[in-house]
């Protein structure tokens, strides 16, 4: 994903990684952490959170001041994320804002797609990742100018 990014998104410069403290999401996340490092990307942020952690006010105050272009998140869980977004939402409609925001999931059903949509979310992408799907997504959301637009030919 890093070298995706790296070639279609050149301006993403600054990395935040948010990841849970159990085996397999904190695994994602040092490896990601790995991955941007060696691909010359600037690692401004990585917090490693408690299972069960249902409080995310400080990660996302620092995240927010670390102004990353790129963020990571491993180990939420479909409930984590949705009161994430009400949170998110909620915090940004008085300013008028809307950060883009897409659940990436395994083995999800058809409804937890739904939910993930009517709570807010922009977008949702199922694992295993299609690299021409997620390549849409890039040039769908990021913001303009900052993806090459022939970067990465679907194929």
């Amino acid at each position: 994903m890093s070298d995706l990014v790296k070639a279609s998104a050149p301006k993403v410069k600054r990395v935040a990684i948010l990841a849970r403290n159990d085996l397999y999401p904190l695994a994602l996340g040092n490896e990601f952490e790995k991955s941007v490092k060696k691909r010359g990307f600037e690692m401004v942020y990585f917090e490693k959170y408690a299972i069960g952690t249902l409080d995310h006010a400080s990660a996302i105050t620092q995240i927010r001041a670390a102004k990353p272009d790129w963020i990571i998140v491993t180990g939420y869980t479909l409930m984590g994320g949705i009161e994430a977004v009400a949170k998110i939402r909620a915090y940004e409609t008085p300013l008028g804002r809307h950060t883009m925001i897409a659940a990436l999931s395994a083995h999800a059903p058809e409804q937890e797609r739904d939910n993930c949509l009517a709570a807010g979310m922009d977008d949702y992408m199922m694992k295993p990742i299609d690299i021409k799907v997620l390549h849409e997504f890039l040039r769908k959301y990021a913001p303009a100018g900052l993806v090459k637009q022939d970067a990465i030919a679907p194929q």
